[in-house]
């Protein structure tokens, strides 16, 4: 599931691309948990406190993820899936 989820996320994310953006874009927690996930505030809760996700910004008192961030985790959860298990 936890791949799947990943593939999907990465998928999205890349038809969302912004053209011709300079910074980095940022991803709200809620949107990539609700919107690409789609998994509950506790399990996003028990993946951030296992280290399964990648680093995040707080501002104010929301939390933000990198796109560049957010699609290296990606990159890399997909390599590191063994053959079989795909």
């Amino acid at each position: 599931m936890y791949l799947e989820a990943a593939e999907q996320a990465l998928e999205h994310i890349a038809n969302n691309k912004p053209q011709g953006c300079i910074v980095d874009p940022l991803i709200a927690d809620k949107t990539l948990r609700e919107k690409v996930f789609g998994v509950s505030n506790v399990t996003w809760w028990h993946w951030r406190k296992q280290g399964k996700l990648p680093k995040s910004l707080t501002i104010g008192r929301r939390r933000f993820y990198r796109r560049s961030d957010i699609e290296a985790w990606f990159d890399e959860m997909v390599s590191a899936e063994p053959a079989d298990a795909q």
